[in-house]
């Protein structure tokens, strides 16, 4: 199972509390540098001013830790991420 996971794309990471965040820095080694523009989903402004401090660069705050806020908050990146590559080219709206 690890296998496969290192070599699928990862979109966006949500971190629920920093034990999480420990937890996926520990199995990637540390490597904030390589991991460093990951989008990433944080439930609170504390944990995004960690993870800036990390040197991650793309964090977004969702309005709570309640599932619903979570999955609010991923459909929103979801359609700011497809706006934003529709709008540079990247991908067409037809």
């Amino acid at each position: 199972m690890i296998n496969f996971i290192q070599h699928q794309p990862i979109h966006v990471v949500i971190f629920t509390s920093m034990m999480c965040v420990t937890a996926f820095l520990k199995y990637w080694d540390g490597d904030a540098v390589q991991l460093a523009a990951l989008p990433i989903l944080v439930v609170s402004q504390r944990m995004q001013q960690a993870l800036y401090s990390l040197g991650f660069q793309s964090i977004w705050i969702a309005d709570s830790a309640y599932s619903q806020d979570v999955l609010a908050s991923l459909v929103k990146y979801k359609a700011d991420f497809l706006m934003k590559n529709i709008q540079s080219g990247v991908l067409r709206d037809d």
